[in-house]
């Protein structure tokens, strides 16, 4: 098997750990997707330093002051996010990771020093995903993980697992009522869920209304 990786493979598994819901964290788009790792401080989008150190402790299990630190050091979230995701990925404490990046290394060098190949970041991925909407719909983790692995996006699952949770219906059924040619909302509908009630159900959840949702 290939565990040969680019940049753009590691900005997309770890943005895609927090983007299962299309606006779960915003502070992940701008901490992950990007891969311009030499953008000045001045161009990147600010946010607040202790929300963002607590949403990565929160999803990596690491010590919000251990992030804080760092972050006062002059890693920006994006390097951060990076390390902890790296760090749960090989086993390795967060802080061992994060001094790896040096600015005249790459992340893409700090994987292959770490010895971590696309499988393990793969599963790492899954693992996050699966830990998220676990929490926001009740899922089973083994389910959520079943699906994944047939090919469901996380942010499908998540909806499928919300509509599951207001109805008698198993959310490996309910997801296969989504096609190319409906909404989340037309399935929301089909299955006898009120779309306002859906909605606010999602407001409620702080998972919002990704706007390509109006569309699918």
């Amino acid at each position: 098997m290939n565990n040969r990786f680019s940049k753009k493979t590691i900005a997309s598994l770890v943005a895609g750990t927090f983007l299962i819901v299309g606006v779960a964290l915003p502070f992940a788009v701008q901490a992950a997707a990007s891969e311009k790792q030499d953008r000045p401080a001045m161009c990147q989008r600010k946010v607040d330093p202790e929300k963002a150190a607590a949403r990565i402790s929160q999803h990596f299990g690491i010590s919000k002051e251990a992030v804080l630190k760092y972050q006062t050091q002059g890693y920006t979230f994006r390097d951060l996010n990076k390390a902890a995701f790296l760090a749960k990925a090989s086993g390795k404490s967060f802080e061992s990771v994060v001094v790896l990046k040096t600015t005249d290394k790459t992340w893409k060098t700090v994987v292959q020093e770490l010895g971590v190949t696309k499988e393990q970041m793969k599963s790492t991925h899954r693992e996050l995903v699966a830990d998220r909407i676990n929490a926001k719909t009740g899922m089973d983790k083994a389910e959520i993980t079943g699906l994944m692995e047939q090919g469901y996006k996380g942010r499908d699952i998540a909806m499928a697992g919300l509509l599951s949770k207001q109805t008698s219906r198993p959310a490996s059924d309910i997801i296969q009522l989504k096609k190319i040619n409906n909404r989340w909302l037309d399935v929301a509908e089909t299955i006898g869920v009120d779309k306002d009630a859906f909605k606010a159900e999602l407001k409620e959840m702080h998972m919002g209304m990704h706007p390509r949702m109006k569309h699918q």
